[in-house]
């Protein structure tokens, strides 16, 4: 006797089990059945209408209808058992090229990201200059007001982030212009500084009337040399970052990625067929030609005159 117990089926069980057949029947939409039609081509191993397998695969038939025509020319086969062998080296020599077209697309998958790791390393390295270029930029285009111009608070926070609290050199001399351009103090007031900004200089005079005018004039000349110099560091900059990581696009190339070994075993595979089935063929060539000889020396030995024969 059973140990274990069989489950007693209600009417309730049994009728949740037919409502659960009915659901697992397949598809029978069109849409449904027309995924089932293409999921059984995936491989084009056992599907009749090769055809239809190649172009899902992105292959031209009658690529391969041609390779087979040249095949079949190249061995011509004597009966139908040869015939087999040759389609299925005309396979093994489209899966060939199947396979090589595979490892190229695996190649171009891995130069193009390794292209984009590239270009974003040089987009980091070349960050620092892009934000001076849009600050200087926006300097330039806030000078472009001419005479109602004037270095505000804004214009001290772009030169601030460009060059910090202490600038030297050329940057020094923008520094002492944008203070001779600020806003002239009111009547009565000794100056518009303000003295808890260490970029406002209280001992620069501020420009007035033609000197203000001046000033603007060798702002805007040392401005463009600034954006001249930081194209040009930005240049270098990017040319050093793709001289020291040249090596990206070759160690893409070489083929140690996880993807590529299925792709050299079905090359290997196609390549063993290609050479089994050719051996093959020709031993049969060859004992075909041997058969044909014999019945020939038969032939030969064998005397056409009557009274010889008798």
């Amino acid at each position: 006797m059973s140990l274990v117990k069989s489950p007693s089926l209600t009417p309730e069980k049994i009728a949740a089990n037919q409502a659960n057949g009915v659901q697992s029947h397949g598809p029978c939409t069109p849409e449904g059945l027309e995924r089932m039609r293409e999921s059984k081509i995936l491989h084009g191993a056992r599907r009749r209408d090769s055809g239809e397998a190649l172009r899902i695969l992105g292959e031209e038939p009658e690529e391969f209808a041609r390779l087979l025509d040249s095949v079949k020319a190249s061995w011509q086969p004597s009966d139908e058992f040869q015939a087999q062998l040759v389609e299925r080296l005309a396979r093994a020599l489209w899966q060939l090229g199947r396979a090589d077209r595979a490892q190229q697309s695996i190649a171009v998958g891995q130069v193009r990201e390794a292209d984009r790791k590239l270009r974003s390393l040089v987009r980091q390295a070349c960050k620092r200059h892009d934000q001076d270029l849009d600050n200087l930029d926006r300097l330039v285009e806030a000078l472009a007001a001419g005479d109602e111009f004037v270095a505000g608070e804004d214009e001290f926070e772009l030169f601030r982030a460009i060059y910090g609290e202490e600038p030297e050199g050329r940057a020094g001399d923008i520094l002492v212009l944008l203070n001779n351009l600020m806003q002239p103090p009111e009547p009565g007031e000794e100056t518009a500084c303000d003295e808890s900004d260490p970029l406002q200089l209280p001992d620069v005079p501020i420009a007035t009337g033609t000197d203000r005018t001046e000033a603007r004039k060798k702002l805007a000349a040392l401005l463009q040399e600034e954006t001249e110099a930081a194209i040009a560091a930005r240049d270098h900059q990017r040319e050093t970052t793709l001289e020291e990581n040249d090596y990206f696009r070759d160690s893409a190339l070489a083929p140690n990625w996880r993807q590529a070994s299925g792709a050299l075993k079905m090359e290997e595979s196609s390549v063993r067929q290609i050479a089994q089935l050719s051996n093959l063929l020709l031993k049969l060539k060859a004992k075909n030609a041997a058969v044909k000889g014999e019945k020939a020396k038969k032939t030969e030995n064998t005397s056409h005159d009557v009274s010889e024969n008798k």
